[in-house]
């Protein structure tokens, strides 16, 4: 499955088996937007710690993997609608991206991506001066 997720091509893509995981893999939803200066992707991964959180970015390929640890019981259990699993997606990201500045936060379960444009194809003010 692909799908186009920007006009500038961050495409959602096939959703290959982690190495990795329980074996149950969700598809976080992710609001993903363009400016000039970036990308910025905002994933829901509740129920994971940041150290359960993977990101990489490479040969322009974003994939996000988080870790859902099994909860202890805290007591007889009445209704059990959370399952355990693996939160995975990957994207595929233009070319315009700056790798090196990439940076991630993750706050109250929303993992937010920002994948800075290289500075050679952000928009730039031109001055005219009068001779």
């Amino acid at each position: 499955m692909t799908e186009q997720v920007t006009k500038t091509k961050a495409a959602d893509l096939t959703k290959p088996e982690p190495a990795r995981g329980s074996g149950t893999y969700f598809t976080p939803r992710v609001d993903v937007w363009e400016t000039e200066q970036e990308l910025l992707f905002q994933a829901d991964m509740a129920g994971v710690k940041p150290e359960d959180i993977s990101l990489h970015y490479e040969q322009g390929v974003l994939t996000l993997h988080g870790r859902v640890n099994p909860t202890e019981p805290r007591g007889r259990v009445v209704v059990n609608e959370f399952e355990v699993g693996d939160y995975f997606r990957t994207f595929a990201v233009h070319d315009e991206v700056d790798a090196s500045k990439i940076t991630a936060d993750y706050k109250q379960g929303v993992l937010t991506v920002r994948l800075p444009k290289r500075e050679e194809i952000k928009p730039r003010k031109i001055t005219i001066t009068a001779a």
